[in-house]
């Protein structure tokens, strides 16, 4: 499969070679193709440039054109990670669900936003669901990121067990319902936008981010706490 980025010059170029006149709207035609993180107000502005002045089937276009792409290809975007916890006071009972997301270039963290929600009465596992979805639910635009969690329960069911569930119309291999079949299908819904690589890592195993997770999702559940 090809990354987001490749198919966004690939898509670009498709669309270059099939219009007849490059015009002012060539820089949203290539903001739109392109990966959202390479949208920047210079790029449009250079390109709105070009486009103002020469034709599209002009040769003088092609090495504006290729110098954009190739400085697309160059800018290293950056990596989207979403670590993701649930939490229950009883089970069933009140429980929270807690969502870090961070952007990173190499070490560096670029931008970090905090989620968390809770219920009255649900389970552990249906926290963990709703953390995972609520991560993949927040994201404006497609995008290619990792969602880290520490729940077997949501790794395994997303990359295993659903393939199988929706073959069997949404029943188990015994033919019993799904359990928590509504979230899972939202979980399926949510993520069919987006590149999504899950990883499991050991939960209060001393990752930092987990935990900040995990202090997220208990803060989701106390209004419910009685």
């Amino acid at each position: 499969m090809l990354p987001l980025r490749m198919k966004g010059i690939k898509l670009f170029t498709i669309l270059v070679k099939r219009s007849r006149q490059l015009t002012s709207s060539l820089s949203d035609t290539l903001m739109r193709a392109a990966k959202p993180g390479m949208r920047n107000k210079a790029m449009a502005s250079e390109i709105n440039s070009e486009a103002t002045t020469v034709s599209a089937w002009s040769p003088k276009v092609w090495p504006a054109i290729l110098n954009l792409l190739s400085s697309c290809w160059r800018k290293r975007m950056p990596d989207l990670f979403a670590y993701t916890d649930g939490a229950c006071s009883g089970n069933p009972g009140p429980g929270g669900w807690g969502v870090l997301l961070i952007a990173k270039n190499a070490d560096k963290v670029l931008r970090e936003k905090e989620l968390c929600g809770g219920e009255q009465e649900t389970t552990n596992n249906r926290m963990e669901l709703m953390a995972a979805i609520s991560a993949l639910e927040n994201l404006s635009r497609p995008s290619t990121l990792t969602i880290i969690t520490d729940s077997v329960y949501v790794k395994n069911g997303v990359t295993q067990w659903i393939h199988g569930w929706k073959r069997n119309g949404w029943k188990t291999a015994s033919k019993k319902p799904v359990k928590n079949e509504e979230l899972w299908k939202r979980i399926d819904e949510a993520q069919a936008r987006h590149q999504v690589t899950w990883k499991w890592i050991k939960g209060h195993a001393g990752h930092e981010e987990n935990e900040r997770a995990d202090e997220l999702a208990r803060r989701g559940m106390a209004p419910f706490k009685k």
